[in-house]
């Protein structure tokens, strides 16, 4: 035992390691003005303040009166990065490549205990690290919304994958889901998704009759709400704008989709008009096809979990894609697809030699390069004016080109890189 706990923590070592060298080129980054600014230079006085700390539970998470988004630990992070660095972007930049290597490790420990050979898992952390679509997640400092979900998703995946609950296993996961929910508005799919888990793994009727389980989902969800009506109104038709916005572009779905399973067309910024729905329908083709191949030698609830994180929280980025559509929110539909692969490889595990160095130097050559693309594509997040450049000719009809194209002064010295007429 002391020499199988050794290895499980090399191996956390080392992705947590490799993950956090391969965001250091992002640590030098300046801001992209698309938030954070407002996050960075419009609240370093607020978040400068000792009351910053408690007073991120009492504040929206833009000071505007205008959002709707109450997610408090966000604040508190940014308030811990203001105490260290004051207004400098290279402490937020840091903290966002360290969350990610956090959640990277707890993805490889989730998978571990699911029953995942150390070798498939590694590999799937690899891809997952290495993602072209990580980088609005690393590299842009609002992304860490969607890095402190994953933490605290995957946090929670580790409690839930012990078999036998124990009340400080079920403890650990409603704090987990608890966090999450303070996190971003994407974790009230989680309940959802765990519970396909646990109902393939353990059977519906033992589900059902888990009390614990069901006193962690639903005690973090009153008590999330009851913080956020506090602070936040919501209004009664909200969420019905929300579905009928959603309803009015589903190619943004199908787009979204795509870019989890083949990150080719990457894109800053985009709205429903500039997406590229095509690799939607390789990609779910492709997805359909290696599922019923393997269909034999997969295991159920691992396929059920990895197929519900891919989708689920993918229908709430759809529903908030209204006004704009961010890589960044894809963050756990990519930890889903990495869990996926990770089963698949522990699938098929090549017993002979030859086999063994096909499939390695395969996996290797994918994840060369994916870290080739994140490193060209991140460069895209570096400033103000790549990233305006790369907005508007990424996304023309997004509501940053236009603007961009009607101020030029505000992204490059010698006037606006405005996208090239079709």
């Amino acid at each position: 035992m002391p020499q199988i706990r050794s290895r499980v923590w090399l191996l956390v070592a080392c992705v947590f390691t490799v993950a956090l060298i391969l965001s250091a080129h992002t640590w030098g980054f300046r801001l992209t003005f698309l938030d954070d600014n407002e996050i960075v230079r419009g609240r370093a006085e607020w978040l400068a303040k000792a009351s910053s700390f408690a007073d991120s539970f009492t504040h929206r998470y833009f000071l505007s009166d205008v959002n709707l988004y109450y997610r408090p630990l966000v604040n508190l992070s940014f308030a811990v990065d203001a105490h260290l660095g004051g207004s400098n972007p290279w402490v937020y930049h840091f903290t966002n490549g360290v969350l990610h290597a956090s959640a990277s490790t707890l993805l490889l420990l989730s998978m571990l205990r699911m029953g995942i050979d150390p070798g498939s898992a590694l590999a799937a952390c690899a891809l997952f690290i290495v993602n072209p679509m990580q980088v609005a997640s690393v590299a842009w400092i609002p992304g860490r919304n969607d890095l402190l979900l994953g933490c605290f998703a995957f946090g929670a995946l580790i409690f839930l994958a012990q078999r036998g609950q124990r009340w400080w296993s079920t403890l650990g996961h409603g704090l987990c889901f608890f966090g999450a929910l303070l996190c971003k508005e994407t974790a009230l799919c989680l309940p959802a998704v765990f519970a396909l888990y646990l109902g393939a793994r353990d059977g519906l009727s033992k589900l059902l009759r888990n009390r614990g389980i069901g006193l962690a989902w639903g005690l973090p969800v009153i008590g999330y709400f009851g913080l956020r009506h506090r602070i936040i109104e919501m209004p009664s038709e909200y969420a019905f704008h929300l579905v009928k916005s959603a309803l009015q572009h589903p190619g943004v779905l199908i787009s979204d989709f795509g870019k989890v399973v083949l990150p080719v067309h990457l894109q800053v910024i985009a709205t429903a008009r500039d997406i590229d729905v095509r690799l939607g329908g390789v990609a779910l083709t492709v997805m359909a096809t290696v599922i019923f191949l393997l269909r034999r030698h997969l295991r159920v609830p691992a396929v059920m979990l990895a197929c519900a994180l891919v989708t689920m929280p993918l229908f709430m980025a759809f529903l908030a894609s209204d006004f704009i559509a961010l890589e960044n929110r894809l963050y756990l539909p990519i930890a889903g697809m990495s869990l996926l692969c990770a089963e698949c490889l522990h699938a098929i595990q090549p017993q002979k030699r030859t086999a063994r160095i096909v499939t390695l130097a395969a996996g290797a050559g994918v994840a060369l390069a994916f870290a080739t693309a994140a490193f060209r594509y991140s460069s895209q997040f570096s400033d103000r004016h790549r990233f305006s450049a790369a907005a508007i000719q990424a996304s023309p009809h997004s509501y940053l080109a236009i603007w961009l194209n009607a101020q030029p002064s505000l992204h490059t010295p010698s006037g606006p890189a405005r996208a090239k007429k079709k």
